[in-house]
């Protein structure tokens, strides 16, 4: 019986794991951690400690096998979506992240009939688990220069972009092992994997801090079995005939029994070429050609086959390899036995398990497409209600420029006083990405009396609680009248106040802040904007 440790992952910072053997450019990521990239890991470690005998052993034969860490939720990893599994276009097969087993099916099986002028479409890009839930991994971008290292600086015309598995994110993978391998080196293997760690590319920079974690094994399911056997690809599988490459994924190819037939209209297969970055050699290895993970094979058994013996040799994986997670496959998983899948009950999975948070990348790109989703739902009204309160605010501004005394050109710090910064902006930025989701929620972090952020406090309540300090030196403070409680943030949380109720009240505050952010605001709080000078007391 073959040996197993499964490993969880948690990405301390964000992993980059390229697609292609590019060299320039920009860089696209892997959506998961590829078994090369784990066994040059543990090659890192122990090659060195160990004999050439058992080197070849660990890293070349075969015997020990890397396989991919895949994402999780709930603590359940994720497979790769079965090609074979498909919706019809325009209807929703999702609800929140679960797939809907009625809404999905296996196409292969559909007749003309009951497509009733419908058009299937693939599912592809995510992952699933057995409680068919959608896994999507977030990347994010990450523009570089590249340094001139004769004059120290940046080199002219040499800016490129990262992209990256973000951070906050958990994988899982596990390693195998043949039974005849000592159990000292097996052992040897398990600890290098346990700790601290770093992978991919950049890893001197801010990118590649990872955790590793030994975790239970989970108990391997047997394989039900049947004439007809189907193989879920959960890696690239790389196959060779005569000592060529080939894409077709032939009987012989997988070392299946003589007479069996490869079921070319019940299969799904896609593929891709791509080479790896060899640390040791410092350059890449030659071009390999795969059938993807996702992809779904289909073959019919001779009747006289030993089911379990086909099992054996399918679980130690397939073709060319197989010792960097290459070549996995699940053996006749019951979510492809029928035309529609089905899925494990996960009511008492969500009793035990945990969510793992995943932390939306702040960088430009994320930022910008929100901007624009949020355009989409939304239109133009939150901007539109922003800009109008902003030039509301610019007006109370040139109000309180009067009331204080503040000569042209000269900030509030003239006459002891002070104006909201960028800072504070910057505030109500982070507050309104942080609620994005919840009005309510974002409405009390900005009105309670407690510490709400627009909330200025009277004269007694500063001079009586400890946090008044925090108060006298925001801005929001800024009187513009002699009338009681007349100050910018008493104002602002009174325009705010009609609009706390609206699923769009986020985008407001948002859109707010980009213009306290700006270069605007600055010529407001001086008073060189002549618009808002106009617009005072209206």
């Amino acid at each position: 019986m073959m040996k197993q440790q499964f490993f969880t992952i948690d990405l301390k910072q964000p992993v980059i794991i390229s697609q292609q053997a590019a060299t320039a450019g920009a860089h696209q990521s892997l959506d998961y951690i590829s078994g090369s990239s784990i066994l040059g890991l543990v090659a890192g470690k122990i090659y060195n400690e160990l004999s050439q005998e058992e080197a070849f052993n660990v890293f070349h034969s075969g015997k020990i096998r890397f396989l991919n860490a895949l994402p999780t939720s709930n603590n359940e990893i994720g497979y790769p979506v079965p090609l074979s599994l498909h919706n019809f276009k325009g209807e929703t097969y999702l609800e929140e992240k679960n797939i809907l087993a009625s809404q999905v099916f296996d196409v292969s099986n559909i007749t003309d009939g009951e497509l009733k002028n419908r058009q299937p479409v693939q599912l592809r890009n995510f992952y699933i688990n057995s409680f068919g839930q959608k896994i999507t991994p977030i990347k994010e971008q990450t523009l570089k220069t590249a340094i001139d290292k004769n004059h120290n600086r940046a080199a002219n015309g040499q800016l490129f972009g990262y992209e990256a598995l973000s951070k906050g994110q958990q994988l899982q993978f596990s390693v195998q092992a043949d039974d005849d391998i000592n159990e000292g080196l097996w052992q040897k293997i398990v600890q290098s994997l346990d700790g601290t760690a770093h992978l991919g590319r950049s890893r001197s920079s801010q990118f590649g801090k990872v955790e590793i974690c030994k975790v239970d094994n989970k108990p391997n399911q047997k394989p039900k079995a049947d004439k007809i056997l189907t193989l879920w690809l959960l890696s690239d599988m790389c196959l060779q005939d005569n000592n060529q490459i080939t894409l077709l994924p032939q009987p012989a190819q997988l070392g299946l029994p003589d007479g069996t037939k490869w079921l070319s209209d019940k299969s799904f297969v896609r593929t891709r070429r791509y080479s790896i970055f060899n640390n040791y050699r410092k350059h890449y290895d030659k071009e390999r050609q795969v059938i993807v993970q996702g992809s779904v094979l289909r073959y019919q058994l001779p009747d006289n086959v030993n089911f379990d013996e086909v099992v054996k040799t399918l679980e130690q994986g397939i073709g060319l390899y197989t010792e960097q997670g290459l070549g996995q496959v699940l053996i006749n998983p019951e979510i492809l036995q029928q035309t529609y899948p089905t899925w494990i009950n996960n009511s008492t999975k969500q009793q035990v398990g945990q969510v793992t948070e995943i932390v939306e990348p702040k960088t430009q790109l994320v930022q910008t497409l929100t901007r624009r989703v949020n355009a989409i739902a939304f239109g133009v009204k939150p901007k539109q209600l922003a800009n109008e309160i902003f030039v509301q605010l610019g007006g109370k501004i040139n109000s309180a420029r009067r009331f204080h005394g503040v000569r042209y050109a000269s900030n509030f710090e003239s006459v002891g006083q002070q104006a909201p910064s960028r800072t504070q902006f910057g505030g109500l930025k982070e507050l309104a990405n942080r609620f994005r989701n919840d009005s309510s929620k974002l409405w009390h972090e900005l009105a309670n009396e407690t510490n709400g952020f627009l909330y200025v406090k009277n004269v007694q309540e500063t001079d009586n609680r400890q946090s008044g300090k925090l108060y006298k030196n925001s801005g929001w403070d800024l009187t513009f009248d002699t009338q009681d409680n007349q100050n910018l943030g008493t104002f602002l949380l009174k325009q705010l106040s009609n609009y706390k109720q609206e699923s769009y009240f986020p985008q407001i505050i948002g859109e707010l802040a980009v213009l306290g952010m700006s270069n605007e605001w600055e010529k407001v709080c001086l008073g060189l904007n002549k618009e808002d000078a106009e617009g005072a007391d209206k």
